[in-house]
């Protein structure tokens, strides 16, 4: 005997609350690790904590961050489907855009653009804000992503076109930004401060909560473009 399937309805607002307040949530358990370090400082007590810290590779926060960059992904497919049986103008960067989530969220947990930083700063020997050197593609690839989506933020209604800029500059103002902070703050310090100053775990958890902040609102302005084109997300479960 099998059950009618329950069908679950996609609520905008809902599920942005849902998000915040778990990005929220991990805020305030990674300010455990700079409270320890100025506290305790034991080792065994910030190992214990780094399950919840943002700046912890296979954290809890880390694997949320990669959920929430697959979920941006997700729509942005949904959104791609929909413009190609449209035959509308922009596809290829719908579809262009989503395989950049796809691989920022894979990069997140892999933690790619940190084995490709390690590699370039043994080349370079860079100091000061750049002396994480992966800046400098990351950097140059979001200028060229930006102009070449100039276009299709353009064709889009005003509202949703705000959205999606403020959306880019708070990730940009996290990935890159506190980067350059952190970068320089290390260059000036030694690389000591990475596992020891509660300032550094401090500017850590700024990054990557601006990160996750500026991928919910684009998450929140992609939801509200699919309501404009008619589309109701629901979950069917059997």
């Amino acid at each position: 005997m099998t059950g009618n399937p329950v069908q679950l309805t996609i609520i905008r607002g809902q599920w942005v609350t849902l998000l915040g307040s778990l990005t929220a949530l991990f805020t305030l358990s990674s300010l455990l690790v700079p409270l320890i370090r100025i506290g305790i400082g034991s080792e065994s007590w910030l190992r214990a904590v780094e399950i919840v810290y943002v700046g912890a590779e296979r954290s809890i926060p880390t694997w949320f961050a990669a959920l929430l960059l697959a979920l941006a992904a997700f729509l942005l497919v949904i959104i791609a489907v929909e413009a190609q049986q449209a035959h509308e103008k922009y596809i290829v960067r719908w579809w262009g855009l989503s395989l950049i989530f796809l691989a920022l969220s894979v990069d997140e947990i892999a933690t790619l653009h940190e084995r490709l930083g390690g590699l370039m700063e043994d080349q370079l020997q860079l100091g000061g804000a750049l002396r994480f050197a992966w800046v400098i593609p990351l950097g140059m690839f979001a200028l060229l992503v930006g102009l070449a989506y100039i276009p299709l933020l353009l064709s889009l209604p005003r509202g949703i076109a705000v959205r999606f800029a403020v959306a880019g500059m708070l990730f940009l103002l996290g990935a890159l930004g506190m980067e350059l902070v952190s970068a320089h703050f290390v260059s000036v310090h030694g690389e000591s401060v990475i596992h020891k100053s509660a300032i550094y775990a401090l500017m850590n958890i700024v990054e990557e909560i601006l990160e996750m902040v500026g991928v919910i609102v684009f998450i929140d302005a992609l939801l509200r473009y699919l309501t404009m084109r008619g589309v109701e997300l629901r979950v069917t479960l059997v």
